[in-house]
């Protein structure tokens, strides 16, 4: 599951860092990545709530749901 939320979560390289290595945008090409059945609904909640992760420093850490008072 983390190999599937790093995958999830990592942008893929810009233009400017792909020219550093002497790459083109067109010759990069992602691996693909096998998302086993067993943690298929696991990867489906993940990516629902992908606006949802509180991020720091060491990547996304918990969820965030802030809470508004009705009165």
């Amino acid at each position: 599951m983390r190999a599937v939320a790093t995958a999830l979560y990592t942008p893929a390289p810009c233009a400017e860092e792909l020219a550093s290595a002497g790459l083109r945008p067109e010759d990069f090409s992602p691996q693909p990545l096998e998302i086993w059945p067993d943690i298929w609904p696991s990867f489906l909640v993940m990516r629902a709530m992908s606006t949802q992760w509180r991020t720091g420093m060491a990547g996304p850490t918990g969820l965030d749901y802030g809470c508004s008072r009705i009165n």
